[in-house]
């Protein structure tokens, strides 16, 4: 795996390695009931159909347009990563996210460890 290459490259305790298997939005796709406060029915809909389609948040992706950002573009015209993806990502929840996203969730419990005395 490319990040247990870059820990064993970089070789300090400090660094932990997590390279997002796509990119911020896919999170959100955790969740496709949180956009419901910004967004109409028929786009949250498409949202849950584009999620029931893939194990895993962290899996939305075919290519350069079907990137979780570009999907909804396409699908929510008025979406802006800075004002509404910070607030879904919050409406949605840590907990949640990380039970549907186990790729971010085992990075965060690397850094939670570090808390607790443990190596990452």
């Amino acid at each position: 795996m490319a990040e247990q290459e870059f820990q064993k490259d970089i070789g300090q305790q400090n660094f932990i390695a997590h390279l997002v298997l796509h990119e911020f939005e896919a999170l959100l796709f955790s969740n496709p009931e949180a956009f419901g406060e910004w967004f109409d029915v028929v786009e949250v809909n498409e949202i849950k159909s584009i999620r029931s389609d893939c194990v895993t948040p962290e899996e939305i992706n075919d290519g350069r347009e079907t990137a979780p950002s570009k999907r909804l573009l396409k699908i929510c015209k008025n979406y802006d990563k800075a004002l509404h993806g910070s607030q879904i990502a919050q409406k949605i929840g840590l907990d949640h996210i990380r039970s549907e996203c186990p790729h971010f969730n085992t990075w965060l419990c690397r850094i939670e460890a570090l808390g607790a005395g443990n190596r990452p």
